[in-house]
């Protein structure tokens, strides 16, 4: 497997890609909890053994960002911990995944768990989905952010998807001025001013959209702009058209003219 990289002393995460989406672990005084599981049951035992092994502390509890296949289908490996999400992921997982195993303490916005003297907070924003949340562990300034963030990829508009929400959620997270803050998908940030050009890109997005609704064009039948081509040198043309109009998609009624 894909080792874990240690972000700090009591910190670990793997963003090479093996887990399908990024996961990690986190330290307590006397027990781990594991943000995310991997996209199946095999890579969610790997990833579970290596943290308890890494730390050598049982994982007690299991977080979850959100409900997408990538994070949430190794929820199995962690039957026997405190499965905690928000109340929409709990709902989502419960209703559109074939897993068994299902969140057992439900959050409608913010929930934090000690160990010790330390502590972990996960927060239900929404954004990239209606039931996307992140994890703070607020003693190493560390953000586990989710799909809130695809560094080094472009993002993915999930259902029920809100732009709005998705930058004022970024913007916040320069606020607590973090140390690390690690993706849901890709390399570590290491630096707040990091956050911009995807602040920067989600506004692009919903100043095109804006600008179609005052015009009266539907938004949809936009052409693929400048800048998409521009952010994703490395994407077929093909494809960058197929993610503008899914985006556009999911977003054109929840842009404000």
């Amino acid at each position: 497997m894909s080792e874990l990289v240690e972000i700090t002393e009591n910190v670990v995460a793997i963003t090479s890609g093996w887990s399908g989406g990024n996961v990690g672990g986190i330290a307590l005084d006397n027990f781990s909890v594991a943000v995310d599981t991997t996209h199946n049951f095999e890579k969610g035992t790997q990833f579970r053994n290596s943290l308890e092994t890494h730390f050598g502390l049982p994982v007690k509890y299991t977080f979850l960002t959100h409900h997408h296949s990538d994070h949430a289908n190794g929820l199995n490996a962690f039957r026997d911990t405190k499965i905690v999400s928000s109340k929409k992921t709990g709902q989502k997982v419960r209703s559109l995944t074939k897993l068994d195993t299902y969140p057992t303490e439900i959050t409608t916005n913010e929930y934090t768990r000690e160990g010790g003297d330390i502590h972990v907070e996960l927060v239900h924003t929404g954004g990239h989905t209606s039931d996307s949340s992140y994890l703070y562990f607020p003693k190493d300034e560390v953000i586990f952010a989710g799909d809130l963030l695809f560094e080094n990829y472009l993002f993915f508009a999930g259902y029920q998807s809100d732009p709005c929400f998705w930058i004022n959620v970024l913007e916040h997270f320069k606020t607590l001025k973090p140390r690390r803050i690690i993706p849901g998908h890709g390399p570590i940030l290491k630096n707040t001013s990091d956050l911009d050009k995807h602040i920067s890109l989600l506004y692009s997005f919903m100043e095109v959209i804006k600008t179609a609704l005052n015009n009266g064009i539907d938004p949809r039948t936009l052409e693929t702009p400048d800048f998409v081509f521009a952010a994703s040198d490395r994407i077929p043309e093909e494809e960058l058209t197929k993610w503008f109009k899914r985006t556009v998609r999911s977003w054109h009624r929840k842009v404000p003219p």
